[in-house]
């Protein structure tokens, strides 16, 4: 959401963005250092996996324009609810400058709570987004393309159209968003919907890698970078939409932070994966093991206590034609697997 924002932003002028994920205590402010002077936009990702972390980044950043993506169990180790997550993100609203602009996910059931914090810190306006009748930023259509998606939106108003080469739902409504952030800092919508067309999937974020192999070649779909339960399931719905010659794999990694209930989150991943056309599925990990048992005996490919012990056993298994999907939270080391 941060590069398409950046990427909308510079049709209009001279744009700096977060690099990578440099969006916590450190990272932070060294992007706002190194913001040329005469940037016309300035695009920065805040993070937080605790209350009390973003607070002080949005002081720092004083955004004109906020915006909150979605609400989901993530670093639930850290938080005794996801009400606890929503509040935390909200802190985002306590450096925004007099008269600004909340972005916020209109689905979401958290929206009205989200809605109310920005209100509370004086946000003059609010734009929600999403696929519902009520979002001022819709997206009215997302048809499947090789690679990415063919979008149509409703912006505020003006209705647009264009090719955005990030597979899944989950991605067209990310753009939708940064289409509402753009237009709220002037951008025009057209202008900023075409400058998405040369967005592609960054590595370890859903990119898609042709291997060769003895016989032919296989797919692997990179997602290694970090995982949730939603983000799980949002890439389960990229694999589905592949068409490989051969089977559909998956390759997963624990999902970490997710506290005491760590297990049932994984285990509860199962009907989505066999309703996602997978013939084999390779865990490593503790908490995978959980999602392992609770899978069919038929999907189960392997499983290992870690990446590297869980490798060779994928390694055997693929075959030409096949697409794998490797997914896992970044400590979970499941990179190590694509490389």
């Amino acid at each position: 959401t941060k590069t398409a924002l950046a990427a909308a932003c510079a049709t209009k002028g001279a744009t700096h963005a977060t690099l990578g994920n440099l969006n916590n205590h450190w990272g932070a402010p060294l992007s706002l250092a190194r913001m040329p002077q005469a940037s016309a936009f300035g695009i920065f990702e805040l993070g937080m996996n605790h209350a009390g972390e973003i607070s002080p980044l949005s002081q720092l950043a004083r955004p004109e324009v906020a915006v909150i993506t979605a609400i989901a169990a993530v670093h639930l180790e850290f938080f005794d609810s996801i009400e606890g997550i929503a509040d935390a993100k909200a802190e985002i609203f306590d450096g925004l400058m007099p008269g600004g602009c909340a972005v916020l996910p209109s689905d979401s059931p958290y929206y009205d709570r989200l809605a109310a914090a920005a209100k509370a810190q004086g946000a003059a306006r609010l734009i929600g987004f999403g696929a519902g009748s009520g979002a001022e930023a819709r997206l009215t259509a997302c048809t499947p393309i090789d690679g990415g998606n063919h979008v149509q939106a409703a912006i505020l108003g003006q209705r647009v159209e264009f090719s955005l080469l990030l597979p899944g739902r989950h991605n067209a409504l990310n753009a939708v968003a940064a289409l509402a952030a753009a237009a709220a800092l002037g951008v025009d919508v057209a202008a900023a919907a075409a400058g998405l067309d040369g967005l592609r999937p960054q590595k370890g974020r859903g990119q898609l890698l042709t291997l060769r192999l003895a016989g032919g070649s296989f797919e692997v779909i990179d997602d290694s970078y970090n995982a949730s339960p939603d983000s799980m399931r949002a890439a389960f719905a990229v694999l589905a939409e592949r068409k490989p010659r051969g089977r559909r794999l998956l390759a997963l990694g624990d999902m970490l932070e997710l506290g005491r209930d760590a297990d049932a989150l994984h285990a509860a991943l199962a009907p989505d994966i066999e309703n996602s056309g997978v013939a084999q599925v390779f865990c490593a990990g503790p908490h995978m093991a959980a999602l392992y048992r609770a899978l069919p005996p038929a999907m189960r490919g392997a499983s290992a206590p870690s990446a590297a012990e869980l490798l060779p056993m994928i390694l055997g298994a693929v075959r030409p034609g096949d697409c794998v999907l490797v997914k896992g939270s970044h400590g979970s080391a499941m990179a190590a697997v694509v490389e």
